[in-house]
């Protein structure tokens, strides 16, 4: 990566950045004797200010980059007693295990090893600040979009089984408009509005390449979005004494999507439309929806510091993600338009903590317990082994305690560290999908549906990529 910068004219400024990331990947695929997720990327930015008058400075950025993927990391685990047959008649040489290593070819319509994940995106900005004495009014515009392609050989044996295509394209409009004191009075405040359009186009075409059975055949899964979001926002901090204050806020939001998906058959490898009867392409939806909601979302903290190095603090504040629609919906009509839709995600969180200086600043430590309340909390599943469900599961708990601190041995060496133990569970999430391996073994704990389907009761078990410990360190010692 390099920069230049430097002036361009009388209160005008520049600068010019690129950057390229160029990387072998890390498991090997001892077929093809390539080493994946290989990476090359390349990127870059200008930024131009502007120091308009004494009052006024403009910002503006622009970033554009070029993303590239080839081969994937993934491997076969835990295979069921027919794969593992399969693949002991067919002299394959695969343990089954996960050891960074692959032992098969993607095929994608007869040829070649196509996994490849590409993306293209460039971004802009425009920040205008005025400084008018007690206060400064801040504007902020910007766009943001990219476009993406993923390819990927699903079946991780030597037979041409199953391949999807995902394209994405996005783009996003934003306007900011907000007035914040200088912090000299008892009283300080920010407050704003926010505006934001955004389209997005999603295709999902997943290709049951199957060469044994007689009818391979394309499942396409196409979606359009678009949807403005409008937000009023507002914060107050009031003084009481050097040592206490007291901050309260809200931000009032509303949001409306519309979107359709379309759901068809098609001949393999195209989207010509296939007239098919029955198997996992058989089924076929047309919806169209359109969703609103409105929310309001309060949050006070009080701070108090009794001495100049040491800060405690209490706060709760009530959070909101919108609702949506799944971009990856399978179904025929009937269950497309009851499950299009998912809804929108609320949390409350209570937070207590304090930050110390010790040891004439020399030692620094952090100490927050905290506790989280969501309820329709959106999670993704997978169904059919293929694509990602999105839906609400009633409701799940994540508390704990985080501890973190830096401590200065010297002026040249330093030792920072940091701990967190986290209890996060499903509160109630009676009817979660089985998991492909619960399928796969006819777990226990399962209630089938059908074959590929199935339910199971989450009450009380811990949330997915929560570990309950999780520990840091870091070493620092500067050269002068």
């Amino acid at each position: 990566e390099g920069a230049v910068s430097g002036p361009l004219a009388n209160r005008v400024t520049a600068r010019l950045a690129l950057r390229l990331d160029d990387r072998d990947g890390w498991a090997k695929n001892v077929v093809t004797g390539e080493d994946g997720q290989s990476v090359r990327d390349l990127t870059g930015r200008i930024t131009v200010k502007w120091q308009v008058n004494d009052s006024l400075d403009a910002l503006m950025r622009y970033q554009v980059g070029d993303l590239e993927r080839e081969g994937r990391t993934r491997e076969l685990s835990r295979c069921g007693p027919e794969l593992a047959a399969f693949l002991e008649q067919q002299h394959i040489n695969e343990d089954c295990r996960v050891n960074l290593k692959r032992s098969a070819r993607g095929i994608r319509n007869g040829t070649g090893d196509f996994q490849n994940f590409n993306t293209d995106f460039d971004l802009w900005g425009l920040t205008l600040d005025w400084d008018l004495g007690d206060k400064r009014i801040t504007s902020l515009t910007g766009y943001a979009g990219y476009q993406s392609l993923d390819q990927l050989a699903s079946g991780l044996i030597p037979v041409e089984v199953l391949n999807l295509d995902a394209r994405e394209r996005w783009r996003q409009w934003t306007q900011e408009l907000r007035v914040t004191s200088n912090g000299a009075n008892r009283l300080d405040y920010i407050f704003g509005v926010y505006y934001a359009h955004i389209e997005q186009q999603t295709s999902l075409d997943t290709h049951f390449a199957d060469l044994i059975s007689s009818a391979p055949v394309t499942r396409v899964i196409a979606t359009e979005q678009d949807g403005d979001s409008m937000a009023l926002f507002g914060q107050f901090t009031w003084h009481f004494s050097d040592s206490l204050a007291a901050t309260a806020g809200g931000r009032f939001n509303y949001e409306r999507e519309e979107a359709g998906s379309q759901q068809f058959p098609a001949a393999l490898y195209t989207r010509n439309f296939l007239p098919v009867t029955d198997g996992p392409a058989a089924s076929s939806h047309y919806v169209v929806q359109h969703r609103s909601e409105s929310n309001f979302s309060p949050a006070f903290s009080l701070q108090w510091r009794p001495w100049e190095e040491g800060m405690a603090y209490a706060a709760i504040r009530r959070g909101f993600k919108g609702g949506g629609f799944d971009h990856q919906l399978v179904g025929n009509q009937e269950a497309a338009e009851q499950n299009f839709q998912f809804n929108e995600e609320q949390v409350v969180a209570y937070e207590l903590g304090a930050k110390l200086l010790l040891n004439q600043g020399r030692l620094q430590l952090n100490i927050t317990l905290f506790r989280n309340e969501f309820d329709d909390l959106q999670v993704s599943s997978v169904q059919d082994n293929v694509t990602f469900n999105v839906g609400n599961a009633a409701s799940a708990i994540t508390q704990g305690l985080e501890l973190d601190g830096q401590w200065y041995l010297h002026d040249s060496l330093s030792i920072s560290w940091a701990a967190a133990y986290l209890d996060a569970y499903y509160q109630e999430f009676k009817n979660a999908p089985c998991s492909g391996f619960q399928i796969l073994t006819q777990h226990p704990d399962c209630q089938f549906i059908s074959v590929e389907e199935g339910v199971q009761d989450l009450s009380g078990k811990r949330l997915q990529y929560a570990p309950e410990w999780s520990f840091s360190t870091e070493i620092e010692y500067r050269l002068r």
